[in-house]
């Protein structure tokens, strides 16, 4: 991800939305605009990581990990370890990070009473 990318100004909209929290970490509060406005973004940034690496179209690419879920031709024949990488690639867009960014952090700094 490159500053003042894609994402980042996804983020920042977010924010001014009440989608998300940039302060004191990112935070996603809006779960379907995760998947609605940022995960299409995310998708981009991974496809342009998996691109090199895989021979799978970035069309191809871009549909499976994004919010179409179809698994083209392409990659029904990948080898074994390009498979697991993309498939982990879309379980992280998917599953991994809305949770993690779904997380408030407290930090505790012992000044106040729980």
């Amino acid at each position: 991800h490159e500053p003042g990318g894609r994402v980042e100004v996804l983020m920042r909209e977010g924010e001014q939305k009440h989608r998300a929290l940039l302060k004191p970490h990112p935070i996603v509060l809006d779960r379907v605009w995760y998947f609605k406005v940022l995960l299409p973004a995310l998708a981009q940034e991974l496809v342009r990581f998996l691109s090199p690496r895989t021979p799978v179209p970035v069309g191809e690419l871009l549909e499976f990990l994004g919010v179409g879920r179809r698994c083209g031709t392409t990659l029904r024949r990948l080898p074994d370890g390009e498979t697991k990488l993309v498939t982990l690639g879309r379980q992280v867009l998917h599953s991994i990070l809305p949770h993690l960014l779904s997380l408030s952090h407290r930090v505790r700094y012992g000044l106040l009473d729980e």
